[in-house]
């Protein structure tokens, strides 16, 4: 903040820069994360549901 107004400027890092590594460094020293999401819920039922074309 500057005279009471918020300054937005642009930053000298790319956008996502050092995240490949910090997640590999992350995984090495705690482990694969846990899902927060499974990739099958086990009441899909796909059977049920019905498709169409538009």
């Amino acid at each position: 903040m500057k005279d009471n107004k918020i300054i937005v400027s642009p930053t000298e890092k790319k956008i996502r820069e050092g995240w490949d590594e910090m997640i590999k460094e992350e995984i090495e020293n705690n482990g694969q994360p846990e899902k927060l999401i499974p990739d099958v819920f086990s009441d899909e039922g796909l059977e049920e549901w019905q498709w169409k074309t538009i």
